[in-house]
Formats: C-alpha cells, sequence, structure tokens
C-alpha cells in the first residue's frame, strides 16, 4: 500500500513551509520580548508641585495586563510549534486576540496621562483628588508607543499563522506507528518459530507433524523413558531388545 501523500506538499515545499513557520514564531518571541521590557521599562515622568520630587509610573503600572500578555504569547509560540494543523488555527486566533489586547493596553495611558499617574501620585503625597493640582508636569516616555507597535505585530503574526499554517511540516512522524509493520504481525500471527525452512508461515499439517512426532515430545516424557532405561540396564535386560526387560524378568 503506497504511503498516504503528505499534506505539506514535496520536500521543497515543506522546507519553505518550515522556514516561515520558524519566521513567524521566532517574530512573535520579539514581539512578546519587547512587551515585557515595554511593561516595565518607566512611561511618565511625574513631577510634584509642592516638593519638586520626580515620580516614574512603569507601564506595569499603567496597563497591569501587559506582562501577562507578554507571557501568554510566549507559551502560545511553544505550542504553536508543535500543534497539529487544526489546533493552529485555534492558537492564531488566540494571538490575535493577545496581539488587540496589547496594543489597545496602552491608549489609556496615551490619551489621559494624569488618569494613569493618579495611584502614583496619591501613594507618594498620600492625597486622592485632581491630579493636575498635585503634579506640575506629566511627561510620556516612547514607551507605550513601543507596546502598542509590539501588540499590533503580534496581531499580524497570528494573521500569518492563518494564512500559511497549511505548508507548516507536520511533528511527531517518527512517533507514529508503521501499518507495514502491523500488516506483518497479521498474516504471521504465530510468530517466527511457526516458519518452516522456506521462511513460510507453517501450515496446519505442518503443526500436527509436530505434535504426533515422538522427537518433538515433552520435556517431561523423554526423561521418563531415560529414567527406565537405566533401571532396566540395572536389572541386567537389554532395554534397546524388544520385550527384553519381561524375559529377564521371567527367568
Amino acid at each position: 500500500m503506497p504511503p498516504a501523500a503528505d499534506p505539506a506538499g514535496p520536500p521543497g515545499v515543506r522546507r519553505d513551509g518550515r522556514r516561515v513557520k520558524y519566521l513567524i514564531l521566532l517574530g512573535v518571541l520579539a514581539a512578546a520580548a519587547l512587551l515585557l521590557v515595554a511593561a516595565n521599562a518607566p512611561w511618565l515622568t511625574v513631577s510634584l508641585r509642592e516638593t519638586g520630587q520626580d515620580l516614574e509610573v512603569r507601564g506595569a503600572d499603567a496597563a497591569p495586563a501587559l506582562n501577562g500578555i507578554a507571557l501568554a504569547c510566549a507559551a502560545t509560540v511553544a505550542a504553536a510549534s508543535i500543534a497539529a494543523r487544526p489546533v493552529r488555527y485555534l492558537l492564531a486566533a488566540v494571538l490575535a486576540a493577545l496581539g488587540a489586547g496589547a496594543a489597545l493596553s496602552p491608549l489609556p495611558a496615551l490619551a489621559s496621562p494624569d488618569s494613569a499617574a493618579g495611584t502614583a501620585v496619591a501613594a507618594a503625597t498620600g492625597i486622592t483628588g485632581s491630579v493636575p493640582d498635585l503634579v506640575s508636569r506629566i511627561a510620556v516616555s516612547a514607551w507605550p508607543a513601543v507596546a502598542v507597535v509590539a501588540g499590533a505585530l503580534v496581531l499580524l503574526l497570528a494573521a500569518a499563522i492563518t494564512v500559511t499554517a497549511r505548508s507548516w511540516p507536520g511533528t511527531g512522524r517518527r512517533y507514529a506507528a508503521d501499518p507495514g509493520a502491523a500488516d506483518v504481525r497479521g498474516a504471521n500471527p504465530a510468530g517466527p518459530d511457526s516458519r518452516n525452512a522456506d521462511g513460510a508461515a507453517a501450515g496446519p499439517a505442518e503443526d500436527s507433524s509436530r505434535a504426533t512426532d515422538p522427537g518433538s515430545a515433552p520435556a517431561d516424557t523423554r526423561g521418563a523413558r531415560a529414567a527406565d532405561a537405566w533401571d532396566a540396564l540395572s536389572a541386567g535386560s537389554d532395554p534397546t531388545a524388544a520385550g527384553g526387560g519381561a524375559d529377564d524378568a521371567h527367568d
């Protein structure tokens, strides 16, 4: 029976699919690493009005979901690298949702820096109220925009997975069962011992001849006959002579 055709195509196509697969997955990992860096970098620098103290508001404080999104992207890449084709499309949808979340998370901090800095200002001053009354200046760094770009990159790469997943080579082929071996075992269930000298499987006639062959008698029976012969020799009779033992006994 000829082997089933590989859905990934001939070897050249499989090599191209493998290259595309790893480029996309490495791109997602790079975007996830960028999200982690952005989430732990300072997004806002706030100058307090009364003391002149400068406070830094990090991305994890302004957008708490970013660290979790970055780690989830890395875990999804690990799963996609070994997933079967139907699961790849599911993981691509997960990555798309994660990328959209990462791209949207920094937008509130960019749109309203006062609100993003409110928790840090309240912790530093002990006063909860209008942030503009307590601060003299809020500087926004480039890291929120970097997080938006990284999230958009994850979203685009998720779309690329959806388009190219069919051409990705499969995994785990070396562990698949060999149907040819199963056919051989089914044709000769009795194993190699049931084959004759020509290598063909032994038939019912050969099996029955084995059962009637004296040489194939059980070891216990052969041992009993040998013991009887030794007893006959001890009694002075010839065990090879038919009825010899009985004649000697009558004498």
